[in-house]
């Protein structure tokens, strides 16, 4: 049967309908994946904006870590790079400090300690009578002849033998000699005239090392006593103790710039033939004249 449109529209037949509809449908299916890709390059770009800045900052890294750690890449590389040392210059050195010169407490140590290098060996000294002076009278004992004579000529240089007492040689080299020999030291710097101590003053000086003997490394045996008298020839201090103990006591008695002076000094090793380490001595004191 033969179909007339009777409107103006031009008659579409169902399968001009199923094209249009295709069309429409395949039109909308390729705009949606163009849509994505405009989404990932938008991503893309975004990404790629930010990895620039932190590959810039990587690298920098780098290159300060290779900048500061070169000596250690250069070691690893088999470059290793000598180590520089400064050597910084010595301190100048300290001055030296000027030498102390040990004095004597009192002249008399002087004379005591002039006779003792003049004494060789097998020879003993059994006594020794010290005056302010530089004068000495000196005892012992010797196992040979020939040392006697050495002592007498190492104290000829000293100063003035004034006598000695000197044996024959013995036949029997077993012989044992006693000598005396006295005489003045040269060079000692003595005040000419001294002064008798008064008893009271003896006394003060004596309390002042009365109860210091174990300071001293000695034993006192005889100090001044208030109501006695002591005349010229008395000697009123003795103990009995190491030779630096008695250095100690008199350094004590008569300090160094001070007016008192030992006088005279009697001195003996403390059992015969035992060395002058440990002794018996006797003193006495005086003060230096205001005239």
């Amino acid at each position: 049967m033969l179909k007339i449109n009777l409107s103006d529209k031009e008659e579409v037949s169902p399968a001009a309908d199923e094209e249009a509809a295709d069309q429409t449908l395949s039109g909308e299916t390729q705009e949606q994946p163009l849509e994505g890709v405009e989404k990932v390059v938008r991503k893309t770009k975004k990404t790629i904006n930010h990895t620039r800045p932190l590959v810039m900052l990587l690298l920098l890294a780098l290159v300060a870590l290779v900048y500061f750690r070169k000596d250690e890449f250069l070691s690893l590389l088999g470059g290793k790079q000598e180590e520089i040392v400064q050597v910084e210059a010595p301190p100048p050195p300290p001055p030296p400090e000027p030498e102390v010169v040990a004095e004597e407490p009192d002249p008399t140590f002087v004379v005591l300690n002039g006779l003792s290098e003049t004494v060789p060996v097998k020879v003993w000294l059994s006594s020794a009578v010290i005056m302010f002076d530089g004068s000495y009278e000196i005892k012992g004992i010797a196992f040979s002849h020939a040392a006697i004579n050495t002592m007498i000529t190492s104290l000829e240089p000293k100063g003035n033998i004034n006598s000695k007492l000197i044996p024959k040689k013995a036949g029997t080299p077993e012989a044992v000699y006693n000598f005396a020999v006295s005489g003045k030291l040269n060079e000692i710097n003595v005040p000419e005239i001294l002064d008798i101590i008064p008893t009271n003053n003896l006394v003060a000086l004596a309390d002042g090392i009365k109860g210091r003997s174990e300071e001293f490394g000695v034993r006192f045996t005889r100090l001044p006593e208030s109501g006695k008298t002591y005349s010229e020839k008395d000697i009123p201090f003795s103990l009995e103790g190491s030779y630096e103990g008695l250095k100690k006591v008199i350094a004590e008695l008569c300090p160094e710039g001070d007016n008192v002076k030992v006088y005279r000094l009697i001195i003996s090793p403390s059992s015969p033939g035992r060395a002058f380490d440990y002794i018996k001595a006797s003193f006495s004191l005086r003060t230096v004249s205001s005239i």
